[in-house]
């Protein structure tokens, strides 16, 4: 099979376009005498739609893709129900909720018997127009199976609520998902028999997440159902939760086991409007899909969940990861921006995951940009180390140790062992500045905390090494070191360094093989190997590796002292000292 770049793939998708253009008159006439008649406009024949629609598709493009098909579709006079059906898809995956209304329209007209998502489109428009009536009767024309196994019950919860402010029953085919809507529409419409009646349910295969069973315990201890409320309690996990949601939780356990008050600004607050009802459902049935069968299907409910409720900050962080993950890095990054700043941690948290991606696409002025902005606006310490490991990964190690501090600044007491990264990046950056005794100190204080921890034994260790300090001690790091993480090459490159540092020769050369088999393009790690196997009289070998490193090293001092090397050669007493 023959690859191409996407660059090319578009070239020649957009090249055979404008081919077929030029043979498709738009009267559709063959052989027209008239050159004038073959007019070369991209994109607006059949042909041309199509074929950028699908190349949309394939580069996840929802959006570009969707519009194509329906402008194909539009040509076409919505013949083609399959194409129908993939617009649809496109069009509400990608947000254009105007096209896919339109699209489910013509589709559910259509006498194609597979009209589902169609008809789950059809609801949530006659939903937002508070037409429930018209909703539940497109809710039950929805043919079972598939996706409206997973889907109507629960729209059902919400949508009786609106129609007549009623409950349907459970069966024995309720999911958990649709229990825990029963649970939230009934304490969002006051109905307290019915969820009296719900909290005696018990689903074995519910699979409620830590947050449902927390959500349903503090809704139960707001309508006084606190024994009900300790189960539910008492079904999560705790240990697996974040740290800072576990003692909150805990000690609304210790109250209610010891019958003391709750304060009501602790507990779940529930749905305030219909609107936001069905929207988290939305929501939760495309963390479901995203967790069961990726991002498809996922996007499709994301999306659907903000057109219903619009201020559901957690769908368009969801849908900002998919976008992520599917390569979309920019749509992501508008995602994480449109969260506003009064949503406070959803702000901050969306800040930092846009400059995630900037520094990973390689925009480091905009990442630390992004990350100073939301220092000034929230400061905090893990701010501040992002921006130094921003700064650090970048090699400015004087704006890295500046971040560094300004963190250490925020921290009450900061010899604690939860800030245990912070001492051991601050120590890197002070090592990279030359700065040895203080960052001694701080790799030192790491390690206390972390005295297993391979990365700092290594960093420690190599940091001696390589300026000839501590060297048994180095030693010792790091073979302890290479004993945690066997296959690493740079604690084995570290390993063979020290050696080699110690003139034992023998016993560096199997550590910087082995570590030049794994990093076979690292100039340090070419450049170690160079300098032992010329210490062992394999002269040929060692400018062998000296070229490779030169080839691949970036910093003009390391390239100078590697050209030199391969020019003259070492002297034994420099190669020990240097």
């Amino acid at each position: 099979m023959t690859h191409r770049s996407p660059f090319l793939k578009a070239t020649l998708l957009l090249t055979t376009a404008l081919i077929l253009n030029a043979c498709e008159p738009e009267d559709s006439t063959p052989f027209v005498e008239d050159i004038e008649a073959y007019e070369i406009e991209p994109l607006q024949t059949r042909t041309g739609f199509y074929l950028m629609a699908r190349h949309a598709q394939l580069e996840n493009d929802w959006q570009v893709a969707g519009e194509n098909f329906v402008a194909l579709l539009e040509k076409d006079g919505f013949s083609d129900t399959g194409l129908m059906k993939r617009a649809l898809v496109l069009s509400l995956g990608s947000g254009n909720i105007e096209n896919a209304i339109m699209v489910a329209r013509k589709l559910n007209d259509s006498s194609d018997p597979d009209t589902a998502l169609a008809k789950v489109v059809l609801v949530l428009e006659a939903v937002k127009r508070e037409d429930y009536v018209a909703a539940s009767n497109l809710l039950k024309a929805i043919p079972k199976g598939g996706i409206a196994d997973v889907v109507s019950p629960v729209l059902s919860v919400w949508i009786s609520i609106g129609r007549d402010n009623t409950l349907p029953k459970i069966s024995r085919t309720t999911n958990g998902l649709t229990l825990y809507n029963q649970i939230l529409a009934a304490d969002f419409a006051k109905k307290l028999d019915a969820l009296r009646d719900l909290s005696t349910i018990f689903l074995p295969d519910a699979a409620w997440t830590n947050r449902i069973y927390e959500n349903v315990g503090d809704i139960f201890v707001r309508n006084d159902l606190r024994d009900k409320a300790l189960k539910m309690y008492d079904k999560i996990d705790i240990v697996s939760m974040p740290e800072d949601l576990q003692a909150p939780l805990q000690s609304k356990i210790d109250a209610l086991k010891s019958g003391e008050d709750i304060a009501e600004d602790t507990l779940y607050e529930g749905v305030a409007s219909l609107d936001e009802g069905l929207g988290r459902a939305l929501m939760d049935m495309s963390l479901l899909f995203y967790t069961e069968s990726g991002t498809d299907s996922a996007q499709l409910f994301a999306h659907a969940a903000l057109y219903i409720y619009p201020e559901l900050q957690e769908t368009k962080t969801l849908l900002a990861h998919m976008a992520a993950q599917n390569g979309r890095v920019d749509e992501a990054i508008a995602y994480f921006k449109s969260i506003p700043t009064d949503t406070d941690d959803e702000y901050i948290s969306a800040q930092r995951q846009v400059a995630n991606l900037l520094e990973e696409r390689g925009d480091i002025d905009k990442a630390t940009k992004v990350l100073s902005d939301l220092a000034k606006f929230a400061p905090s310490a893990e701010i501040y180390t992002q921006l130094g490991d921003t700064y650090r990964r970048a090699e400015n190690y004087s704006a890295a140790l500046r971040a560094y501090n300004n963190a250490f600044d925020l921290i009450e007491e900061p010899k604690q062992e939860e800030n245990w990264a912070l001492y051991y990046t601050r120590g890197m950056a002070l090592e990279r500045l030359g700065k040895l005794d203080e960052a001694e100190k701080n790799l030192q204080q790491a390690l206390e905390f972390r005295p297993d921890n391979p990365f700092i034994l290594n960093y420690l260790g190599y940091s001696w090494a390589d300026n000839n300090r501590n060297l048994d001690q180095a030693l010792d790091m790091i073979q302890r070191a290479v004993d945690l993480e066997p296959n690493d090459g740079y604690i084995a490159d570290s390993l063979g360094w020290v050696y080699f540092r110690l003139g034992e020769y023998e016993k560096a050369l199997p550590h910087l093989e082995k570590s030049a088999e794994i990093l076979a393009f690292d100039p340090t790690v070419n450049d170690h190997l160079g300098d032992l196997y010329w210490q062992l009289g394999r002269k040929q070998e060692a400018r062998f590796q000296w070229d490779r490193a030169r080839q691949n090293a970036t910093e003009p001092e390391m390239i100078e002292s590697i050209t030199q090397k391969i020019e003259n050669g070492l002297e034994e007493p420099e190669t020990i000292s240097n």
